[in-house]
């Protein structure tokens, strides 16, 4: 089972990592950008990785809806009658509020490094652009 705290945790070393990855371009460290297509088949891996972890999140939430659903109309002493409110019973329960949470994490760091991936994507077009500036303006003198 993966603890919240872990997801959390992931979530904050990620963000960290995209800052030193995202930094601007400038003519000091040019050349340490020219590893932009590493940095985002990096953040690819990731965020493939992170669709895996949420799609075995999404597995699990399934079979808890399932397990609490079972439980709240065969075992439960109150009688349920509609679906909507054996729901609400199964929405007000810690093991499925637990998992949601950590499906909904999933879910923003996938967001997230979509999001690093399309801003190393447009940095290469910055650093492009620059050397090309660059020849123009020392072809100039």
């Amino acid at each position: 089972m993966i603890e919240l705290k872990r997801l959390t945790d992931a979530f904050i070393l990620l963000k960290k990592e995209a800052k030193e990855d995202t930094k601007s371009v400038d003519k000091a460290n040019v050349d340490n950008n020219f590893n932009m297509s590493a940095l985002h088949f990096k953040w690819l891996d990731y965020l493939h990785e992170w669709r895996r972890v949420k799609k075995a999140l999404d597995s699990m939430k399934k079979r808890t809806i399932r397990d609490l659903y079972t439980y709240y109309t065969t075992e439960f002493d109150i009688k349920l009658t509609s679906k909507d409110q054996i729901f609400l019973y199964i929405e007000a329960d810690d093991k499925y509020i637990n998992l949601n949470e950590k499906y909904e994490i999933s879910k923003d760091i996938i967001e997230f490094c979509i999001s690093v991936s399309k801003i190393l994507e447009n940095k290469q077009w910055e650093i492009k652009n620059y050397l090309d500036w660059l020849k123009y303006s020392n072809g100039m003198n």
